[in-house]
């Protein structure tokens, strides 16, 4: 079982939205670390802190790292915000991909706990990959989301958008980033 103590602290569990498939994390197996397959396992398909973080199916991102200029097959999705920023493992290295700063960071080396016990709980870490900040100011105001959806900045940051003045929309996840990968010519800068 893994120690997520100071996650679930940060950002307590909403509910559970489902299981993943039979096996479909075991071909994973080998690929990244343990503790990361039993994080998905133990948790399955869950929201923690207000509707904030969403684990996800990693084979459901494969094509959007792809269209980002991202190895997708080698890239292991297991967390998204509301705003559509996703947590990954790739090559030995834990990193975000903001869809909406067209930006692919490492978050942290190989280190389960590092990531979750301190990268995702730090209000200014997750408010810069994630958009914490913007979630905790509109949380209240706006619509719950779907499993299926994030909040998106109208217009974009690439169309001249900004945190500040943009207004949120909810929107399909899928197409969104699809939407921003174009607006970046399909290459997420680190």
């Amino acid at each position: 079982m893994n120690n997520i103590e100071n996650f679930t602290a940060k950002h307590p569990l909403d509910k559970r939205t489902g299981s993943f498939e039979d096996n479909e994390l075991q071909q994973y197996e080998g690929k990244v670390p343990e503790e990361l397959l039993q994080f998905l396992k133990q948790e399955q398909k869950s929201v923690y802190g207000d509707g904030f973080f969403w684990t996800v199916s990693p084979k459901d991102f494969h094509d959007t790292f792809t269209n980002w200029g991202l190895d997708g097959e080698n890239c292991f999705a297991f967390l998204r915000s509301s705003f559509g920023c996703i947590a990954f493992y790739s090559a030995d290295k834990y990193y975000v991909l903001n869809p909406h700063l067209g930006l692919c960071t490492t978050i942290s080396g190989n280190s389960f706990n590092v990531v979750f016990n301190l990268i995702l709980c730090n209000t200014t870490s997750i408010s810069t990959g994630f958009f914490y900040d913007l979630h905790l100011k509109y949380k209240d105001t706006l619509q719950e989301l779907q499993a299926d959806e994030i909040y998106t900045l109208v217009p974009s940051i690439p169309l001249g958008g900004d945190r500040q003045t943009s207004k949120i929309e909810i929107v399909k996840i899928d197409v969104q980033l699809d939407i921003l990968a174009q607006l970046y010519n399909h290459r997420a800068t680190d």
